[in-house]
């Protein structure tokens, strides 16, 4: 049960995650810590049980929002593409969703997400 508690409680810290709402306005108050967006994410991704049917779909959002965030601040690529390869199946339905992933892969098609 503590495994599903805590992996509960690290997508619910996601879809609540004030940094994605509005990442390029800082004029809406809610400042955007890239770190603590991407600590965010990689609990979630080691999250060991899956979302709650009432969770899915705001976790998806939330999880392209904040990659988003983070890819306009400039953050790591590789990080980046890490987390794209771990939330491939949510990403994968827009184009720009994997671009990170994309990129590593033309650079060293025989590379894989760490």
């Amino acid at each position: 049960m503590g495994g599903r508690t805590e992996a509960h409680r690290a997508r619910a810290t996601v879809c609540r995650c004030p940094s994605h709402r509005h990442p390029r306005d800082p004029k809406k108050g809610e400042s955007f810590d890239p770190d603590l967006a991407y600590l965010v994410l990689d609990a979630s991704a080691r999250a060991t049980s899956p979302p709650r049917p009432e969770e899915a779909s705001l976790f998806d959002f939330s999880i392209a929002q904040i990659l988003a965030a983070l890819d306009a601040a400039g953050f790591d690529e590789d990080k980046l593409a890490d987390l794209e390869w771990v939330f491939v199946r949510i990403l994968e339905r827009d184009p720009e969703g994997l671009k990170h992933l994309y990129r590593r892969l033309a650079r060293d098609p025989r590379s894989s997400a760490s």
